[in-house]
């Protein structure tokens, strides 16, 4: 059972390591998501005969997204979490992000789901609040915008 206490809207973060749809729901997002744009790349066309560097626009880098969760060593969400940081597969899990009902639309639940690897992970402790863990997932693919 994840940490249910939370400030916010009530927003969780699942996932499925073998990148399925059989999600494990690991914990409250506490203070906000943030998402970092999904970005195009661009790659030099120019030849050695141009005068003027040409640019084409390539495949697109989906970004990362960074989110501040309720965190407790003791719970299965939380190994899970230090698995998945020390887990070397191929394999991209899949994510799922659960909006409360009523917050994207008329009093029902929103999920948005995608792929990525979990890059970044720490702890925070504060005097007057609970043990955070930011986490950073690097996206692969689309970026499920």
């Amino acid at each position: 059972m994840p940490v249910n206490k939370r400030i916010g809207l009530g927003f969780t973060l699942s996932v499925d390591p073998l990148g399925g749809t059989s999600y494990t729901t690991i914990g409250a997002i506490v203070d906000g998501f943030g998402e970092s744009e999904a970005k195009a790349m661009m790659v030099e066309t120019a030849i050695l005969t141009d005068v003027f560097i040409t640019k084409s626009k390539s495949q697109v880098d989906p970004g990362e997204v960074t989110f501040i969760i309720a965190y407790d060593p003791d719970e299965a969400s939380s190994v899970l979490l230090n698995q998945l940081l020390a887990s070397v597969s191929q394999v991209t899990p899949a994510w799922v992000i659960t909006f409360p009902a009523g917050v994207l639309g008329a009093g029902t639940i929103t999920t948005k789901g995608f792929y990525a690897h979990l890059s970044g992970m720490g702890r925070e402790v504060k005097k007057d609040g609970m043990v955070t863990c930011p986490i950073t997932l690097t996206k692969s693919g689309n970026p499920g915008f």
